[in-house]
């Protein structure tokens, strides 16, 4: 009876190959407009959320400005259509004012409420664009590739770098079937 263990690999095989990380990816604009500042360059170590590149912000802004106006505007609305609304049932109740005029202040304060609800979700994606502005390395590895610079107009889903894994690599080598 003999036991079999394991033991290292006495023979030494030399080989050619590349060495390729296993994660990599593109990373893209999530925003259109010209691009301010790209802080990294081919080959430099970057840190998962550390920021890459910048957008000019100048419109980006001002759309995030207008939405917020554009809310408070809503609201506005929103809070006379339904003190309208009150007005009116109130009166109807009474026999001052027909059911139709109460039940179109009704339509109307509903509507306006629904309005303050877009304008609050609109408000949101230009925050987020005002956010997106800042392009953040979504993991950390190597600048790859370098594809766009500042300056250039990029639209959304524009090309900026490739970023490497290097934590995880694979070799692709060929060898022969005896080794």
């Amino acid at each position: 009876i003999h036991t079999i263990k394991p033991r290292g690999l006495v023979d030494v095989v030399r080989f050619t190959g590349t060495t390729q990380p296993i994660d990599q990816t593109i990373v893209k604009s999530r925003v259109s407009g010209r691009l301010a500042e790209v802080l990294v360059r081919e080959g430099d170590r970057v840190t998962e959320g550390q920021v890459l590149a910048r957008f000019e912000t100048t419109e980006l802004q001002a759309k995030l400005n207008e939405r917020q106006s554009a809310l408070e505007a809503a609201r506005a609305d929103a809070r006379w259509t339904a003190r309208d609304r009150s007005d009116k049932e109130t009166l109807a109740n009474r026999n001052i004012v027909s059911q139709s005029a109460a039940d179109q202040a009704r339509a109307t304060a509903e509507n306006r409420a629904s309005m303050v609800a877009v304008a609050e979700a609109q408000l949101d994606v230009a925050r987020k664009n005002l956010a997106d502005a800042e392009v953040k390395a979504p993991f950390d590895g190597v600048v790859g590739e370098r594809i766009a610079n500042q300056g250039e107009s990029l639209p959304i889903d524009g090309k900026i770098l490739a970023l490497l894994d290097t934590s995880h690599v694979e070799i692709a080598a060929q060898m022969p079937a005896a080794d």
